[in-house]
């Protein structure tokens, strides 16, 4: 399986990962922020399976900005469009691989982090606890990427307020708390 991993950011485009050529080796030859994302793929990559729930000692991951509002988590029309072998609507998310959020940035969206990014990560099991499943839906671009699945929505086809509130609560509890440089001069 070939994945780019960022066609979108002129520094990395070109970079192509060919799974089975994954190694410590190529890992050391890659730029160093795509590194800690290269490592998890490694690290998980025997265990993970499209279309089924991720892991139970993963944890998964989101940007987002710093008031992380339930809003966030109410579905658009893309979270509804099936992915591969994902079918149930729900919120992108990745497999957590860094708890650094310019790593984070510039592997997932292709840019340096803005001064309202953050990085939110929580454990697999936790997000069961507020009713959704981390289901691994993996894309072209992005290997590590999972859909994080409601157990149910409301009348409307979306994800029920209560449960958003909970979900909203139990990442920002969870928000990494790593700094990026700030700008001088």
């Amino acid at each position: 399986m070939t994945y780019n991993m960022n066609p979108g950011n002129t520094e990395a485009r070109g970079l192509i990962v060919v799974e089975g050529n994954l190694s410590p080796e190529t890992l050391m030859r890659m730029p160093i922020s795509y590194r800690p994302y290269l490592e998890a793929l490694y690290r998980f990559r025997r265990r993970l399976r499209e279309g089924y729930p991720v892991p139970e000692e993963a944890a998964v991951s989101i940007i987002g900005n710093n008031t992380l509002l339930e809003r966030v988590f109410s579905l658009r029309e893309q979270d509804k469009v099936p992915l591969r072998k994902v079918h149930d609507p729900g919120k992108s998310a990745h497999i957590a691989y860094t708890n650094d959020v310019v790593i984070a940035c510039l592997t997932q969206l292709g840019r340096y982090p803005r001064r309202e990014d953050r990085l939110y990560t929580v454990q697999v099991g936790l997000l069961r606890d507020v009713g959704f499943t981390a289901q691994y839906a993996p894309t072209s671009h992005r290997p590590l990427h999972t859909r994080l699945v409601p157990e149910r929505l409301d009348s409307y086809g979306d994800v029920p307020i209560e449960i958003r509130k909970q979900l909203a609560a139990l990442f920002q509890a969870y928000q990494s708390l790593s700094r990026y440089p700030q700008r001088r001069g």
